[in-house]
């Protein structure tokens, strides 16, 4: 007979996308307890949206450089006139889509935490990916800066309880929307200004200064356009993006130069209460810091905002981050919804925590393998079922080779616990061998009794 030629399919995977081993998941899995624990205690309740919407909905009518997916049934024919769907990109956006929807029913305040997975076109790096999960926290219906100072409690909350040390950087939009007003400016260019501004620390101070006057230093390390900016007014703003000290000597000093601009004394005093809000929550004082030159969401957040570092691994970037956006819901309805929220950036967090050893993860969640010869099966099904039926995770073995040394070593290479062996004698008896693969230790028993050791383990 002619051998068939085979065509097999490569198993490659598409950049920017990732499998998920059995221990990676465990370790995404803890800390997805943790967080959801943290958003439950402060009130926010389980929430889910639509992978898949329509790109009018999500982007609206304008047009839009974001790099997203774009998808289609099959099963339907395509026309240039086809209404087109995509992949959500964030979890908000289709959040703001489900309050409108719902704008009449929904409770005020709506406090929801969510985790979904969301994709982005982007080019892919070493944490970035183009699918990735989002954690979020938001209250909507929330006009108060009480909203906000509970959204940084619960960045703290759920930082002490992933165990790390963190800061969390708070500014305001109010003020940086001032600095045009003050330094005079044209309003036009404050994007691309707080953009310069906010690489501080990626470029240093010779960095900013270079950018800001729009032309390369030396070594053509720093190239921009020409912003239109005086000498001084580039001065002015390297010195408000310095502005050092307590978070109260920070905020006065900003006072004293924006005095006169009504937006950023607003923004002044959100800041005063948001800080006093969240100590009052137990925020402590070394992990919150006033940072005058952190931005976020130049065209979306409206008033606080606020971003949490790493401090063993600052470089790696914010992991937990949100603000103050009272415009979303308006893209869809005319009802006026204040709202505020962070989201947590698992995937990022997932490498830190594997880099630094910062969790001793299992390989395996079962706690017993049943080992059996083949003329006690039916036996050992009914044993995996009592030990699953006592609340223990249980593996009943369908290796090709059933002799005992193939399951004990298995066990041995995901480091499960115990091992639980029936043969014929086992049968016979009404008993069962229980190995401890710690100690190597093994004893006949019952059933009853080894759940209980196991349990107690």
């Amino acid at each position: 007979m002619a051998n068939e030629r085979t065509n097999k399919v490569s198993p490659r995977l598409i950049a920017g996308f990732q499998d998920l081993s059995p221990q990676d998941m465990i370790l995404k899995r803890r800390v997805m307890e943790i967080l959801i624990k943290q958003f439950e205690l402060f009130g926010f309740n389980p929430f889910d949206s639509a992978t898949v919407h329509w790109e009018s909905v999500l982007f609206g009518e304008d047009w839009t450089d974001m790099a997203y997916f774009r998808t289609w049934n099959t099963q339907t024919r395509m026309t240039p006139d086809s209404e087109k769907m995509a992949l959500r990109f964030d979890l908000t956006v289709p959040l703001g889509r489900y309050v409108a929807k719902n704008i009449e029913t929904i409770p005020r305040p709506f406090a929801r935490w969510q985790i979904g997975n969301v994709f982005r076109g982007e080019k892919p790096s070493v944490g970035r990916y183009r699918e990735f999960t989002q954690c979020d926290a938001d209250i909507l219906f929330a006009p108060g800066i009480v909203s906000d100072a509970q959204i940084v409690a619960l960045m703290s909350s759920v930082m002490k309880a992933l165990g790390v040390g963190f800061q969390i950087k708070v500014n305001n939009r109010k003020i940086l929307n001032g600095l045009p007003i003050e330094f005079k400016f044209d309003p036009e260019i404050l994007v691309p200004v707080l953009q310069i501004l906010d690489k501080r620390d990626k470029i240093g101070e010779e960095g900013i200064l270079f950018e800001l006057q729009g032309s390369p230093d030396d070594k053509g390390e720093f190239q921009t356009m020409d912003l239109g900016l005086s000498n001084r007014q580039i001065e002015q703003l390297i010195r408000f993006s310095n502005i050092y000290g307590k978070n109260s000597v920070r905020l006065d000093k900003v006072e004293v130069i924006m005095r006169s601009i009504p937006i950023a004394m607003e923004g002044i005093s959100e800041l005063r209460e948001l800080l006093s809000l969240a100590a009052a929550s137990g925020v402590e004082e070394s992990n919150i810091l006033v940072d005058l030159s952190m931005v976020r969401g130049l065209g979306y957040y409206t008033g606080p905002i606020f971003e949490t570092i790493l401090t063993d691994q600052p470089e790696l970037g914010s992991v937990f981050a949100g603000g103050r956006y009272d415009n979303l819901v308006g893209r869809y309805s005319d009802a006026i919804v204040p709202a505020t929220g962070a989201s947590f950036g698992i995937d990022r967090f997932l490498a830190y925590a594997k880099s630094v050893g910062l969790y001793s993860t299992p390989l395996t969640m079962n706690q017993v393998v049943v080992a059996y010869q083949p003329d006690a099966l039916e036996y050992a099904t009914r044993i995996a079922a009592e030990l699953r039926d006592a609340g223990i995770r249980s593996l009943l073995y369908d290796g090709q080779d059933l002799s005992f040394r193939h399951p004990i070593g298995f066990s041995n290479t995901l480091e499960i616990p115990w091992v639980i062996i029936v043969g014929s004698r086992e049968v016979a008896d009404g008993t069962i061998s229980l190995r401890n693969m710690r100690d190597r230790k093994q004893e006949i028993t019952s059933v009853s009794e080894a759940a209980l050791k196991i349990l107690a383990a």
